[in-house]
């Protein structure tokens, strides 16, 4: 396990309590964005099978009104971020830092201006805001709290969500993780849980086992493996696999790169001489994590979507719909009448940043990502310290998982660690020290 290089920078004013309390505040408010009133995954199946109409109504509905308990969480957010931003007690003076800095300024930007273009006037106006609170917000703890907290964070808040998730699970009697077509949901999307496990166990890997009290991140990891399997969400798994390689190729001498090359090339092979002619079902049960919905030549449906998708995108390729403007009532009925699923969104960030902001919008996506993984690497590799190795993970996990899923920009747990990571590398000069490098690194 990586070594901390961050001792002693806490920010000078800001009490534990104080840390703690912003902890909890922003918990329950993501707690609350991303909370479904299905209680199990067979009920969201349910609601998914009961009828396009009713759904369609909803979603006109809340286009007209929103959600009041999402909309009250998103002004408690803005409220916790701007008493940040103005507070005392914070240190750190917010500029931006070289190119990036600006690049994640205009991509911001972008957003806001969006409604002036925007497909759904009143949808994405609500969408704006949503997203300029949890933006605020950040902003406001990247002004406050030192890097470090952000891991505290990740591990306190993943593992409070899934115990509620388990606790759900028991208490409807809905687990049944050898059911062949069960998948862990707890009182969130079955997809949500899997990102909450990749960040819990992002933040095990990048925390100080020197310094934690150990039991309690073996207990975290364990219970964040054991949940992302019954999951079976195979964005969030391939995504941490991802994320975890990177960040050892980062951190990892030479020689460990090359021992674990040769390792990996002899396993492989053993593995095809020991299947044999096997090794195609094998593989593609494995893709598919035995999931029975699953179609892997489709991606479980996606490429068809995307197919559809791109054709609105041809007719407003520069500047897109506005953010979330797109997904009115209308197009929305559109896709499923033609897709036959009901369906409000891309299942890629990178199809929905061209339906939000077009091809401007994901070019400064991808230059904003880009340059923040180069300088996160760049940290990394001169620290050797958990917070950065953490903020590698997060980038690398977003750029994977997002083929397949829309990760962001909606208010979440996971998207608000992302601008979080991308506000210090942005906005904020480090202030830790540079370690010596390890004499051993391992993940």
């Amino acid at each position: 396990m990586t070594t901390s290089a961050l001792q002693g920078s806490r920010v000078v004013g800001v009490r534990p309590l104080v840390r703690w309390l912003l902890f909890v505040i922003c918990a329950a408010v993501f707690f609350v964005l991303a909370y479904s009133s299905a209680t199990t995954w067979g009920e969201v199946q349910e609601g998914l099978q009961a009828g396009f109409a009713g759904q369609l109504d909803s979603m006109e509905q809340g286009n007209e009104s929103g959600n009041r308990n999402r909309q009250a969480a998103g002004i408690a957010l803005g409220l916790l971020g701007t008493s940040a931003l103005v507070s005392k007690r914070g240190v750190a003076r917010l500029r931006p830092m070289g190119a990036l800095g600006w690049l994640l300024t205009a991509y911001i930007a972008l957003y806001f201006l969006s409604i002036g273009w925007a497909d759904e006037p009143q949808l994405t106006m609500r969408r704006v805001a949503a997203f300029g609170m949890m933006a605020l917000a950040a902003a406001g703890l990247v002004r406050l709290l030192p890097a470090e907290d952000m891991v505290s964070f990740a591990l306190f808040a993943a593992t409070v969500y899934l115990l509620i998730a388990f606790a759900a699970e028991c208490f409807t009697g809905s687990l049944h993780p050898f059911a062949p077509d069960y998948r862990f949901s707890g009182v969130f999307h079955p997809n949500t849980v899997g990102s909450l496990c990749a960040i819990l166990l992002s933040a095990a890997a990048s925390t100080d086992w020197q310094r934690a009290r150990r039991w309690r991140i073996g207990a975290a990891t364990s219970i964040g493996v054991a949940v992302l399997l019954l999951t079976r969400s195979r964005a969030s798994l391939l995504g941490l696999l991802a994320a975890l390689a990177v960040r050892w190729m980062v951190a990892a001498r030479r020689s460990q790169k090359c021992i674990a090359l040769a390792a990996g090339t002899w396993i492989l092979c053993a593995a095809c001489v020991a299947v044999g002619d096997a090794i195609g079902p094998a593989i593609e049960t494995a893709v598919s994590m035995a999931r029975a919905d699953s179609d892997v030549g489709t991606l479980g449906g996606r490429t068809d979507l995307w197919e559809e998708l791109l054709r609105y995108i041809s007719q407003r390729p520069v500047l897109g719909y506005g953010l979330g403007g797109f997904w009115g009532a209308r197009h929305v009925q559109e896709i499923y009448l033609s897709q036959r699923w009901p369906v409000a969104e891309a299942h890629s960030t990178y199809v929905e940043q061209l339906l939000d902001v077009g091809a401007i919008g994901l070019g400064l996506y991808i230059a904003v990502m880009a340059g923040a993984l180069w300088r996160a690497t760049l940290r990394l590799k001169a620290s050797h310290d958990g917070v950065h190795g953490f903020m590698v993970c997060v980038l690398v996990y977003f750029l994977v998982a997002g083929f397949f899923e829309t990760m962001q920009p909606n208010p979440s747990l996971p998207t608000f660690l992302l601008f979080w990571t991308l506000g210090h590398l942005a906005f904020r000069a480090t202030s830790a020290p540079v370690a010596p490098r390890s004499p051993c690194v391992s993940t």
